[in-house]
């Protein structure tokens, strides 16, 4: 992955953001922070917005600037990323090994999609999983997540995972 911070976001076909996630690199590890997008930012000439309507009412330029200002890391430009092209760069990484802490349910599902404990994802559903709402509150879904990433970031440490994930990556980037 790149060696400066870089953001990379999901958008839904509204345009509004339902990922948003720093990703920085320093030597041989990694970290990503998450960012709740329905944090409240300010956008400049915009005045205040969640960090989910960034994407859907200006630039990218202006989300990179966004999350600047909110993390005080300075990033590249975003790649922002639609369902095909995050399945995309989730791929090479296929099938994720997450542990779940506690079930997973689906916004307006009454059943849980992932009982808690170990599960296999292939790319879609770690899709599904990372940009979906769920029930409960945005620590949940935090929680969720963070099982996903870490999963994600493990199988990144191997350079077999790795090289194609950047170069899926960098195709992806508009």
């Amino acid at each position: 992955l790149a060696r400066e911070a870089a953001v990379i976001g999901h958008t839904g076909p509204d345009g509004t953001a339902d990922l948003v996630l720093v990703i920085g690199r320093a030597g041989a590890r990694g970290s990503v922070l998450m960012l709740p997008t329905a944090t409240q930012v300010e956008v400049p000439s915009l005045g205040i917005r969640t960090l989910a309507q960034v994407p859907a009412v200006g630039t990218d330029q202006l989300l990179t600037t966004s999350v600047e200002n909110l993390t005080g890391v300075r990033t590249g430009a975003p790649t922002l990323l639609d369902d095909p092209r995050l399945e995309s760069v989730l791929a090479p990484a296929a099938p994720l090994r997450v542990e779940f802490p506690r079930d997973v349910t689906f916004a307006g599902e009454t059943r849980p999609a992932y009982p808690a404990g170990s599960h296999r994802l292939d790319a879609g559903a770690a899709v599904r999983v990372l940009t979906t709402a769920e029930r409960g509150s945005e620590v949940d879904r935090l929680v969720t997540v963070q099982a996903v990433l870490a999963a994600w970031l493990d199988r990144l440490r191997e350079p077999s995972v790795a090289g194609p994930t950047g170069a899926a990556l960098a195709a992806a980037r508009p």
